[in-house]
């Protein structure tokens, strides 16, 4: 039997779900159609659809495929993916692109990067630093949020300069996706690959890495650009996270793969960038080159 029941949502600014919607019966088909102001509102929206017996629901093009992931997502119980298709996912990711990829920076706050023992803090700080630098000469959107700034301070000073005029998100939820602002920011983008790197790794890099991967995103975690106290810790995210498909990897691995192609015009500042952040000898400096 085909679908009796099935939904359109559309978005536009200063719409309302409850307000700008229209019903239509016909011939034994209801369909619905509703106007929403943002991916957030539409997530909800998919949500009391299903609720009301919705079978099937389309989505306007205008929300891209990051925008379409998160409100699927909405719908989808967590515990429906199997490890099966979990495995499956992992295998068959595409690869990172310039323009399938952006970056999100969690927690990355003085106090917080003091207390890192795996890296430790000073590497931890050049490789973030090191991440955002390489991010945007690839000309990458990167979502920078901080929580708690009245405790842990605010992001250290060299990530301030990298990061220039982007925003840092400050909010109160742990997972940086039950925060509006955090989620349309990503949404905004319109990539469908993520690479998350969060001071801790257990929580501020794998909570968030978790429910973009829920929400359909490609998700990789930047484990030398995140924090562990300790090997235990270090480990069993990591095992979490794989289980789960997301990718850990280094920074430098996940920049290179988006690079692509040494001949690059932008390959040389890449490599710059990465030799130097990463605190190599000077015997290894020496063949930098310079920028």
């Amino acid at each position: 039997m085909g679908a009796h029941h099935w939904a359109f949502i559309f978005d536009g600014p200063d719409l309302d779900p409850k307000k700008d919607r229209t019903v239509i019966d016909r011939g034994g088909i209801r369909t619905v159609l509703v106007g929403v102001p943002s991916v957030s509102v539409a997530a909800k929206t998919a949500v009391e659809l299903v609720e009301e017996g919705a079978q099937f629901i389309e989505l306007c093009g205008g929300f891209g495929p990051g925008g379409a992931a998160l409100a699927l997502a909405s719908v989808i119980p967590a515990h429906s993916a199997t490890p099966s298709t979990t495995k499956d996912n992992a295998t068959m990711t595409p690869k990172l692109t310039r323009t399938n990829t952006a970056v999100m920076l969690v927690d990355h706050q003085q106090k917080l990067v003091a207390g890192s023992r795996i890296p430790d803090p000073e590497t931890l700080a050049r490789n973030s630093v090191g991440l955002v630098k390489a991010a945007k000469i690839l000309g990458l959107p990167i979502i920078a949020t901080s929580n708690g700034k009245a405790l842990f301070g605010p992001f250290f000073p060299e990530l301030v300069e990298a990061l220039g005029d982007i925003e840092v998100i400050e909010r109160s939820a742990i997972d940086t996706f039950d925060d509006a602002r955090v989620t349309e920011a990503v949404q905004a983008t319109g990539r469908t690959h993520l690479i998350v790197a969060g001071v801790s790794l257990p929580v501020c890099a794998a909570i968030p890495a978790l429910s973009a991967a829920a929400r359909g995103l490609h998700t990789y975690v930047a484990i030398d650009a995140s924090a562990a106290l300790d090997e235990l810790e270090l480990q069993t995210t990591m095992h979490r996270l794989s289980q789960a498909g997301i990718v850990n990897a280094t920074y430098g691995a996940l920049i290179c793969e988006i690079l692509a192609d040494n001949a690059d015009p932008k390959a040389k500042e890449v490599y710059h960038n990465i030799r130097t952040q990463y605190g190599f000898s000077k015997i290894a400096a020496v063949s930098a080159p310079a920028t």
